[in-house]
């Protein structure tokens, strides 16, 4: 008897009902999830469910300030708008596409994404919006937001006894 003979949901794709077992519908299920990520990455930057698309971000908190970075290839700083509450980032712009799909060019498939963004990204702590920077260079963007004397993290050591 082979080990494939012991599992019961791979003895036959479907029983006498036609019905498929339960773990073998979970596991197509889970298999189709993973496909459809694969094909429409949300957090990896790119294209959103709804086509647009979403520039990847990244957040460091520094002791006096929280500093943001986010990949806009392809724009001008001109083509970028910052907009800053005291508890978050919002970046929006627009894409233009360079190349027109014509008969000469023979385009068979396109991946880059245009079109407007805007994506709102919260801030782990309160900042100072008025002293807020950004500088844009080589397609990536940076903010530098301080901190609001509140929000900084104010640490001690605490001695541990026994007792």
């Amino acid at each position: 008897m082979a080990l494939g003979d012991y599992i019961p949901w791979r003895k036959s794709e479907a029983g006498a009902t036609g019905a498929q077992h339960p773990l073998s519908r979970l596991q197509g299920e889970l298999n189709n999830l993973i496909e459809s990520f694969m094909r429409n990455p949300l957090a990896a930057g790119g294209a959103s469910a709804t086509g647009g698309y979403v520039p990847p971000a990244d957040i460091v908190e520094t002791p006096e300030t929280v500093e943001l970075s986010a990949e806009l290839p392809g724009l001008e700083p001109n083509e970028v708008e910052v907009s800053i509450a005291e508890d978050s980032v919002t970046i929006s712009g627009e894409k233009h596409s360079e190349t027109e799909a014509t008969e000469e060019t023979g385009f068979y498939r396109v991946e880059r994404s245009y079109g407007r963004f805007e994506r709102t990204i919260p801030l782990p702590v309160e900042v100072r919006v008025d002293e807020a920077t950004a500088t844009f260079k080589n397609g990536v963007l940076k903010v530098t937001l301080p901190k609001e004397q509140a929000s900084k993290r104010n640490v001690r050591k605490v001695e541990v006894r026994s007792g």
